[in-house]
């Protein structure tokens, strides 16, 4: 009985597969990580769009915007697992990727000019709490339309903005604009 010779791949064809393998992953992971993170973050999003409603309603009926400390009285629900900070009354943790900030809601700050704003701060590995000691790699803010007389920020006023704490961070710009466009910024 005669033995049939089956041949089998060369080394160059398994390279060649190896190789279209690696490009096709180098091309798939950073757009799974964008994904990731934009959904990490987009699972906020309603929230951060109804608190600023109810910031605006909150000040059409009091004429001054709400402190983080009375959020019971913006009439809007927080997920549960954001809890307030501490040591900085301003921010409410939100599980171990965002905190959800108001900034300039006392009247002493109001009355220097500074601008009355809301924003999440956004870390990408997870420090708890994120965005204590100034350690967050996103921050998207909007400033309210009511800015007080002679606010260097009044032109700022109604839109969003996003800032990243590495400007030459190409994945933060991307991350940014993706979320920015579902706020609307």
């Amino acid at each position: 009985m005669k033995r049939k010779f089956t041949r089998g791949f060369t080394l160059i064809e398994l390279l060649v597969v190896v190789l279209i393998i690696g490009i096709l992953a180098s091309i798939a992971v950073p757009q799974y990580k964008l994904a990731v993170h934009k959904a990490r973050l987009g699972a906020y999003l309603p929230t951060i769009r109804a608190l600023t409603e109810a910031e605006e309603l909150f000040y059409t009926v009091n004429s001054r915007y709400a402190y983080m400390s009375e959020r019971e009285s913006l009439d809007i629900s927080f997920p549960k697992e954001c809890k307030p900070n501490p040591t900085q009354t301003w921010r409410l943790n939100c599980g171990n990727h965002v905190t959800i900030t108001i900034f300039g809601t006392n009247t002493s700050i109001e009355e220097q000019g500074e601008p009355v704003s809301l924003g999440i701060l956004y870390c990408y590995d997870g420090t708890y709490p994120c965005g204590e000691r100034g350690n967050y790699n996103l921050n998207f803010r909007k400033r309210f339309l009511h800015q007080p007389e002679g606010s260097t920020d009044a032109r700022q006023a109604g839109k969003w903005t996003a800032q990243c704490v590495d400007s030459s961070d190409t994945f933060c710009v991307k991350l940014a604009k993706s979320v920015g466009r579902s706020l609307g910024g």
